[in-house]
């Protein structure tokens, strides 16, 4: 049973967890800004760059962890407590290895992004995910005609605190995780959807947890995850209590502590709510 008094933070992935189709309700507002009031110290853990955790957003969490563990900033100021870059030398070796596959493909600067002219094209090869115009604008990203970003990086040598690397099969997306696995430099989780996201090594969800706790006073056995997929599974295991949402992938619920309703039923407010006894 779920004892709330043992509990102060709450973590928060959003795609498929908090955000439906991108969006986030009035009803996953409403609970998380009961949460906060409440005492709770509240986090987004995303794989989402700063620029794409929208302004309105953030007024419901005390810290934000973006690029799955590559930044975390004060949400209120936006200051940065720490970063965890992929050094120049690794992006462009990474690089290599994933043009190799065909991939398209995004650098995370924390702040904006860089794609490869394919990327969406590869993304939507089956049917139609992200609206390219829109993301282009809501989320600070420029596109390159090239569909490799190897030349722009050696010239630039911009700051990269993720990649997200997209394939045109399922098959080639294994292989491709599974060479870069083997690289062995680096932090990289095979998703559900045809691609593989790639961090600094040992940089995810759960080691910036484990150092946001040292700053944030929190330990693992204060700590309540939420989320749904792959890239959550470090962060779920690491928290004291694990929540995963009926819509996750069957890898993540067999960890699950309890499962919380879909996330288009508001799943996520339903459980905060339930657990924090907050109606």
């Amino acid at each position: 049973m779920f004892d709330k008094s043992k509990y102060k933070a709450a973590a928060f992935d959003l795609d498929g967890t908090l955000l439906d189709k991108g969006k986030m309700s009035d009803g996953v507002k409403a609970a998380l800004n009961k949460l906060k009031n409440s005492g709770i110290i509240t986090i987004v853990a995303t794989g989402r760059d700063w620029c794409q955790v929208e302004p309105e957003w953030r007024k419901y969490f005390t810290y934000c962890i973006s690029t799955s563990g590559g930044c975390i900033r004060k949400c209120d100021t936006e200051e940065v407590v720490a970063t965890h870059p992929i050094s120049q030398k690794d992006v462009l070796n990474l690089i290599e290895v994933i043009d190799s596959f065909h991939s398209g493909y995004f650098l995370y600067l924390e702040g904006s992004a860089e794609c490869t002219g394919n990327a969406f094209a590869v993304i939507n090869k089956n049917k139609p995910r992200i609206n390219r115009e829109d993301f282009l604008a809501l989320f600070n990203t420029r596109e390159h005609p090239e569909h490799s970003l190897l030349k722009f990086q050696k010239t630039t040598e911009k700051t990269v605190y993720k990649i997200e690397s997209y394939y045109p099969s399922k098959e080639l997306s294994l292989q491709a995780g599974e060479a870069l696995k083997r690289m062995g430099k680096y932090e990289t989780i095979i998703m559900t959807h045809d691609s593989v996201e790639i961090n600094a090594k040992g940089i995810n969800k759960a080691g910036a947890l484990k150092e946001l706790g040292e700053i944030a006073g929190f330990d693992p056995e204060d700590l309540v995850a939420f989320g749904d997929s792959s890239n959550d599974l470090d962060m779920l295991k690491y928290a004291g209590y694990a929540v995963v949402m009926e819509n996750g992938v069957d890898s993540v619920k067999e960890i699950a502590d309890s499962i919380a309703p879909d996330v288009s039923k508001d799943g996520a407010a339903s459980a905060i709510l339930e657990m924090f006894g907050l109606d």
